[in-house]
C-alpha cells in the first residue's frame, strides 16, 4: 500500500492501525500525512513531493501526556 524504498512490514502495520488520515501538510518538498492510531498515538507518514516515494514513518507521538 505504501510505495517506496523504505517500506517495511512495521510500516504496513502502522498504517493498518491508523484510524483514518486526518491531517496533511508539506514542508520543503516533504508531504506529511497523519492520523490517530489504535494505540493512543498519532501516526505520521512522509513522502517526497516530487517523486511521490514513501520516505518512512515518524516516531509515534503520544496523543495524551502520560499520567
Amino acid at each position: 500500500m505504501l510505495s517506496g524504498t523504505r517500506e517495511s512490514p512495521s510500516d504496513e502495520t502502522r498504517l493498518a492501525h491508523t484510524v483514518g488520515l486526518r491531517a496533511a501538510g508539506s514542508y520543503d518538498n516533504v508531504v506529511l500525512l497523519g492520523g490517530p492510531a489504535l494505540e493512543n498515538t498519532l501516526n505520521t507518514f512522509a513522502f517526497d513531493a516530487t517523486t511521490q516515494k514513501y520516505l518512512g514513518p515518524s516516531r509515534p507521538c503520544p496523543s495524551r501526556p502520560p499520567t
